[in-house]
């Protein structure tokens, strides 16, 4: 049996666009959206990527970067235009993983921990200089605070560096070949969410529409089961914040 041999099929923005509005009887035999219908729909479609945020944390959206930490300061701002080095990017959504490495020790990595704003704020003495242990990420709009602690000491400004792996903003449709920022299990979510959306603008009936919204999540659902990544689950107690820091996790 032949095969094609290729798996490069993908839909530009238009093309997305153009079969959403097909789902709905617009544009058919044929024809293609007009200029205002493909300015309707892009806002739409970029609103849909946009709430996608919210579903998780998808392998192929997790991007690992670094900054180097200075003496004594604690708070970094991330950010394009705000951030410096390889911290001025678009803003994580969030940070999963962080760890230091030693360039004086043959690349050692060390993990630290991700807090929350809880857990920080229960750190004493946060102005105190030594090797940072702890992460915590504070997103906003359009940009974000990375707080370590304690303030890095002389040794680690000049010999180690902050690594952390991070949740990605999707990229939004602007020109009409852009292709989407997914996988390709994506671009059918994609056409039938546009399409569900789009409905009641053009009077679409109610069990068009539901039935549109039941395929779109039945296939939101299949393509979020196959972006996540394959691995263990653990579970334990944070002893340092319960206050239970010693040799013996007990506290005895």
């Amino acid at each position: 049996m032949a095969v094609s041999g290729a798996a490069n099929w993908n839909y530009t923005r238009d093309q997305i666009i153009n079969a959403a509005y097909r789902k709905i009887g617009i544009g058919i035999d044929g024809s293609t959206a007009t200029s205002t219908q493909l300015t309707n729909a892009q806002e739409a479609l970029n609103n849909i990527v946009f709430s996608l945020y919210a579903q998780g944390m998808p392998v192929w959206a997790m991007t690992t970067t670094y900054f180097t930490p200075i003496q004594g300061q604690v708070a970094y701002p991330v950010g394009s235009g705000i951030g410096t080095g390889n911290l001025n990017i678009v803003a994580p959504l969030k940070v999963v993983q962080a760890w230091s490495r030693d360039s004086n020790s043959q690349e050692t990595d060390i993990p630290m921990n991700i807090y929350t704003q809880y857990n920080y704020n229960l750190l004493s003495t946060k102005i105190n200089q030594g090797y940072p242990v702890h992460f915590w990420y504070q997103p906003g709009n359009q940009s974000g605070t990375i707080t370590i602690w304690p303030a890095p000491d002389a040794y680690t400004a000049a010999y180690r560096s902050i690594y952390f792996v991070y949740q990605r903003p999707f990229d939004q449709f602007n020109a009409g070949t852009d292709t989407p920022d997914f996988p390709q299990v994506w671009i059918e979510p994609l056409i039938y969410s546009l399409a569900h959306r789009m409905g009641p603008e053009f009077g679409l009936p109610l069990s068009e529409i539901d039935k549109l919204n039941e395929t779109a999540n039945e296939l939101i659902t299949n393509a979020l089961s196959f972006g996540t990544e394959e691995g263990s689950f653990y579970i334990q107690p944070d002893w340092v914040v319960m206050g239970m820091g010693g040799g013996n996790p007990y506290g005895g």
